[in-house]
């Protein structure tokens, strides 16, 4: 079995305009996908790897093409917005691999060791596993938006939420699904048993997500104190 890992990226996003490359602390979201890739790179476990572009998104391309990461390059109508998942990701038809890992750029803390021990986690259990996503554990009352009834409490008594039954959010790290798949049925999975398998994240830090002008403040901020404290730690060897 054969594991491909993707990276898709433009210059167009709509919540929050150039996320990827505008400044964050002293690098970008891009560059940071870019140096886990080059570390990937390295591993063993995947059969191949690429981040896709469009010509047009000139800044992506240009930073790219100064690392060892390999650019496929996506055509007008991939980027232009939200779209059935085969033709946002045409360029799977291309690509000789059975399977597909895509890593999320906007989780800058999401890191290289997480990504590896997913896709080992799933090469393992392979075919046993169809796809996997990955997940994060909420302890917390939920309600039917539409019924206003409680999901995961129905003890009118139970005031914890730590004795609420947990609940868990996908936290768009990455998907791993079959190739053919996608293109033959726009979906990464079917919403059955173990497809997708939910890998479940340990640290809540790398589920940090940046899709609005918030969101890049705190995880811009959160970033700086990281690197302050690395620096600091280094010197005192």
């Amino acid at each position: 079995m054969k594991l491909f890992l993707l990276g898709t990226v433009r210059e167009g996003s709509t919540r929050l305009t150039k996320k990827m490359i505008r400044p964050f602390a002293n690098t970008s979201l891009h560059e940071i996908q870019l140096k886990k890739f080059e570390k990937l790179m390295e591993s063993d476990l995947f059969s191949g790897i690429g981040m896709a572009i469009n010509k047009n998104d000139k800044t992506l391309w240009e930073m790219t093409e100064k690392t060892n990461v390999p650019i496929i390059e996506r055509n007008d109508e991939s980027v232009a917005g939200l779209l059935p998942r085969s033709k946002e990701l045409h360029f799977l038809k291309d690509i000789d691999a059975d399977y597909i890992m895509w890593i999320n750029g906007c989780l800058p803390f999401l890191t290289v060791e997480s990504i590896q021990k997913a896709a080992k986690e799933f090469i393992e259990n392979y075919p046993d596993f169809k796809s996997m996503t990955s997940v994060k554990v909420k302890y917390n009352w939920y309600w039917n938006s539409e019924t206003k009834k409680a999901i995961n409490n129905l003890d009118p008594k139970v005031a914890s939420t730590q004795k609420c039954p947990p609940l868990l959010e996908t936290a768009h790290a990455f998907h791993i699904f079959n190739r053919k798949h996608i293109l033959e049925n726009d979906s990464y999975f079917n919403l059955e048993k173990d497809d997708p398998h939910l890998y479940v994240m340990k640290d809540e830090i790398e589920c940090l997500d940046i899709d609005h002008k918030l969101d890049f403040e705190v995880c811009e901020a959160l970033w700086k104190v990281k690197n302050q404290k690395s620096n600091i730690e280094q010197e005192s060897y």
